[in-house]
């Protein structure tokens, strides 16, 4: 067979591999082209056509491009590797991250809910039908702060955003939706300082669903857990949050504090161990090990009848707690519930 003809033939096999989806008229075009600039960019080529500019704005578990092109501004998120299981179970079940994004993206819009504007999703997929690879496209959104990390944890109260982040909260549990990351760095904000009012959007859409009424005062208050560490600012998301909604301040303040506890006492482990092998040259099955000691000398205290042995077991504990959990105990939670003594919250 020429060379030609294989060459071909090979493009046309991985052109069927690729699955494109939009609702604009020239989206498979257009998705395609994008697709080739990405993977121009990712393979470290500096050949981009004239006027397309690609630059990285985020690095995890996947990866954020900022895409600048003739054809428009962009943000493209490429969706990190999946296991082999999992591979088979989003192309079988055509439940992919991408497609799910797009489709959630779609819903909000129809709430009038602000997103980045969807433009459409790419998936690759293997002859067995497995999700190798995928893509969400969106229009580039400018905003004026990418994440509220500062007020998640630092406990900065700026009235008027809170204000706004209640409202647009609010607004969102009203229409029944469920962000289920609903964290600082995914709601993007834009400040308007002629009315010193704020916007915000809602971003990394694959975790979510709707439900067909209103979420009540449970689950509303249950999915702001993640969202600030810090219990001022907690506290003042709470009360503007019940204005918003026609509640009584005080009961949603101590639910939201006692959700807000719970779940940052469940991430404490695995914060610590980060803080401890980041900042303190401690390996981590090192930590692990101490921290196994901690659980069993705490777990011992609890059911100790005897006052001085449960005195030296605190003591123990207190030392621990010290040197490896406080630094990441962000509400003080765990030393409120063991009696341990703690810095104050700044």
């Amino acid at each position: 067979m020429p060379q030609a003809t294989t060459a071909k033939t090979f493009a046309l096999r991985q052109e069927k591999l690729y699955r494109y989806r939009s609702i604009l008229e020239e989206g498979d075009e257009l998705l395609g082209r994008l697709l080739g600039y990405i993977q121009t960019y990712e393979a470290g080529s500096k050949e981009l056509p004239s006027g397309v500019h690609c630059s990285e704005i985020y690095r995890g578990r996947n990866v954020l491009y900022h895409l600048e092109s003739p054809e428009g501004d962009y943000t493209v998120k490429h969706f990190g590797h999946l296991a082999r299981a999992r591979q088979l179970y989003y192309g079988w079940t055509d439940t992919g991250k991408a497609r799910r994004s797009y489709l959630h993206a779609l819903q909000l819009q129809s709430l009038e809910i602000l997103t980045p504007e969807p433009i459409g999703y790419i998936e690759r997929y293997d002859r067995l039908g497995g999700l190798t690879d995928s893509y969400y496209i969106t229009r580039y959104l400018e905003v004026t702060g990418s994440s509220l990390q500062a007020q998640a944890r630092e406990g900065g109260v700026d009235p008027s955003l809170t204000r706004d982040l209640a409202r647009f909260l609010a607004d969102l549990h009203t229409s029944g939706v469920v962000h289920e990351d609903l964290s600082p760095g995914n709601l993007p904000y834009i400040y308007h300082p002629e009315s010193d009012s704020y916007s915000f959007a809602l971003v990394d859409l694959n975790r979510m669903h709707f439900t067909a009424s209103a979420l009540d005062e449970a689950t509303s208050i249950g999915n702001m857990d993640r969202l600030f560490a810090h219990p001022r600012a907690t506290e003042a998301l709470a009360r503007a949050y019940a204005v918003a909604r026609g509640w009584e301040a005080e009961p949603v303040v101590k639910a939201l504090n006692r959700v807000c506890n719970r779940f940052w006492l469940k991430r404490l482990p695995k914060l610590a161990l980060r803080h401890a092998v980041r900042y303190q040259g401690v390996s981590s099955a090192t930590f692990l090990r101490l921290y196994g000691q901690y659980l069993r000398w705490r777990r011992v205290r609890h059911l100790c009848p005897f006052a001085p042995l449960r005195t030296r077991l605190m003591e123990r504990e207190q030392a621990f707690y010290t040197r490896f959990l406080e630094p990441e105990d962000v509400r003080r939670a765990l030393a409120l519930r063991e009696g341990y003594t703690h810095s104050p919250i700044l």
